[in-house]
């Protein structure tokens, strides 16, 4: 089958279909779509289209600014507030170069949890999801992009960072005097982990698809590449002169 086949026919307008409570929009073509094909499929597609592999579409506002506003608003606002808590305490809390603060991989995962949460808390409060694309635009807005490019950043540093601290630094930190258990160092390296998954997959919804790993990779390889500029400048580390080490 042709690829102007399996385009979505600009005729069709998801909006009528949604007000008559039809969210899913299907294309025969993939109704039974395996294993290999999907991956295949979704590795290869535009990470931010909104026509699955499977032929649904993606309702953009029950994705990205869940109803009813009333109770996810309060919510998304109180995992933003315990997220905001943790991070002013990292700042308050820290005894280094202040200017160094953002040279650690766990406080680039903390920054961009944070930015995720501020953009999907705007999406929510400002109405910024307003409308449905068409079938013929089958692209997220610019803000969505933004937001859903945020998610699968925070979502991957996270995970990285929850599994570096229990696997790594937990069994060491008795030798430096700091709790391995505490409020503040189980929040960091994990409850803001799982509030992030709880907001983003039970409340938004968002999902991950293969051509996200494009995305993951490069934002990881963004924190690579500090490291070796680091590295290569010689500039040390002003919080532990005796030691060169980022972590």
């Amino acid at each position: 089958m042709s690829d102007d086949n399996n385009k979505p026919d600009p005729n069709i307008d998801i909006n009528n279909d949604i007000e008559k409570g039809n969210y899913e929009y299907y294309l025969e073509e993939h109704e039974h779509t395996g294993c290999w094909s999907r991956f295949c499929h979704e590795f290869c597609q535009h990470p931010f289209t909104l026509l699955e592999v499977n032929g649904y579409v993606l309702d953009v506002q029950r994705t990205f600014a869940a109803k009813p506003s009333w109770f996810i608003i309060p919510i998304k606002m109180a995992i933003t507030g315990v997220s905001m808590d943790v991070f002013c305490r990292d700042l308050l809390n820290y005894g280094g170069v202040p200017s160094f603060w953002l040279a650690y991989y766990e406080n680039w995962t903390t920054v961009l949890t944070l930015l995720y949460l501020w953009m999907s808390l705007f999406n929510s409060l400002f109405c910024a999801v307003s409308r449905q694309p068409t079938a013929y635009e089958n692209r997220a807005s610019c803000g969505i992009a933004v937001t859903w490019c945020l998610w699968v950043l925070a979502l991957s540093y996270q995970f990285l960072n929850f599994f570096n601290y229990w696997t790594l630094v937990y069994y060491d930190l008795d030798e430096t005097g700091i709790p391995a258990v505490s409020y503040f160092t189980v929040m960091k390296s994990f409850g803001i982990f799982a509030l992030l998954v709880v907001e983003g997959q039970l409340m938004n919804r968002i999902p991950m698809r293969m051509s996200h790993l494009t995305i993951s990779e490069l934002g990881l390889l963004g924190y690579v590449v500090w490291t070796l500029l680091h590295y290569a400048s010689g500039m040390g580390n002003p919080d532990q002169p005796n030691e060169d080490g980022i972590y």
